[in-house]
């Protein structure tokens, strides 16, 4: 029930995470993004890299698995059963332990309840992914925006340049059959290209030296290549129609 209440949430921090060292995939999340999602919403640090790299393994469920788990990769399935395992590893797990503990030293244990694995799942939710929902690059609230009479009128209004400007940079794109760039895409790499053209792009060092009010300002409208590849991600739909039958038809 929590998957499918917080699908949309959930499935916009796996796309946030995603592209963060595979060049904007939405599809695949290894090992490095995952340790990325963990420690920056400060769910476990890195002390805990053992029992992550072991998460990371049991939660590939697809097919055989490779000599050495670090290679794996989790598609968007196999994140919520790491979410999930995570959770209770962090809420149920070290609880226990730290109980355990406690009462070797002869002291007493919290009388806290262990909670569920669903209400470490919810507890999880609230208290590390939400917050950064709310400050993620794109999401429901770009989706909301993107919906709105204002900008889709601005978009209608100037539609034949967006248009000019969507063609110049995924033109290049190779049309052979083993092209895995559908006809009519821009790729994660045409993006970055038109973000660093078009002014977009800045990059850390100048951002991190930003001060005063209008380097402030300037730093406000000037994103990261990492933050290119995660719009980029999040502006992806789960799937694309294939209109090939049409065509023949």
């Amino acid at each position: 029930n929590f998957f499918a209440k917080n699908y949309v949430e959930i499935t916009e921090m796996y796309r946030l995470y995603s592209p963060v060292n595979s060049r904007g995939g939405t599809h695949e999340l290894d090992y490095i993004e995952l340790c990325k999602f963990l420690t920056e919403t400060e769910i476990l640090g890195e002390e805990h890299s053992n029992v992550i790299l072991r998460i990371f393994g049991e939660s590939h469920v697809r097919g055989t698995k490779s000599k050495s788990s670090i290679h794996l990769q989790l598609n968007q399935t196999e994140f919520f059963v790491a979410l999930t395992k995570i959770a209770a590893y962090k809420y149920i797990t070290l609880h226990r332990r730290e109980n355990a503990k406690m009462r070797k030293r002869g002291v007493s244990a919290s009388k806290a309840p262990i909670p569920t694995v669903p209400i470490a799942v919810e507890t999880i939710y609230l208290e590390h992914i939400l917050p950064v929902l709310e400050k993620m690059p794109a999401g429901s609230e770009m989706r909301a925006a993107l919906s709105s009479t204002d900008v889709l009128l601005l978009f209608y209004q100037h539609l034949d340049q967006l248009c000019t400007v969507f063609i110049k940079y995924s033109d290049s794109n190779e049309l052979s059959e083993e092209s895995a760039t559908p006809i009519g895409s821009m790729t994660a790499k045409q993006f970055g290209i038109f973000a660093k053209d078009y002014g977009f792009l800045g990059s850390e060092e100048r951002l991190n030296r930003a001060q005063g009010a209008k380097s402030f300002l300037k730093s406000l409208v000037c994103i990261t290549l990492r933050e290119v590849r995660q719009v980029f991600s999040a502006s992806q739909h789960d799937m694309f129609e294939d209109d090939t039958e049409e065509k023949k038809s």
